[in-house]
């Protein structure tokens, strides 16, 4: 969960799944600035962000395990069973969203 920590200092509560997916991508893209800054290999592809929340699914599924077993109610574990798809489908949408967007960076394009 480490590589969330920008997320976490720029977290939006209630964000949708569009604005989550364009956070995730500029926070994954600033590390690989950062990498490439450092002499190091960057993603400019963003093929690691599957792994990354890959190992995000996995925490919450774990953790929705022992919520389910410590909790009397299905609200808690609900609210992470949404928390995960979002984990879950951001490496999905992300793609595609970012084909939607690219025309808001046409000024950056040309």
């Amino acid at each position: 969960m480490e590589f969330l920590k920008p997320m976490v200092r720029f977290h939006l509560p209630f964000a949708t799944l569009e604005e989550t997916t364009f956070r995730m991508g500029s926070m994954y893209l600033i590390s690989q600035y950062f990498l490439n800054l450092n002499d190091r290999l960057a993603d400019w592809k963003l093929e690691g962000l599957d792994k990354v929340y890959s190992a995000v699914g996995q925490v919450n599924r774990d953790f929705s395990n022992r919520l389910a077993d410590a909790a009397d109610k299905d609200a808690n574990i609900n609210a992470l069973v949404n928390l995960d798809c979002f984990a879950t489908m951001i490496p999905f949408q992300a793609e595609e969203m970012f084909k939607k967007i690219e025309r808001y960076f046409s000024a950056y394009l040309k």
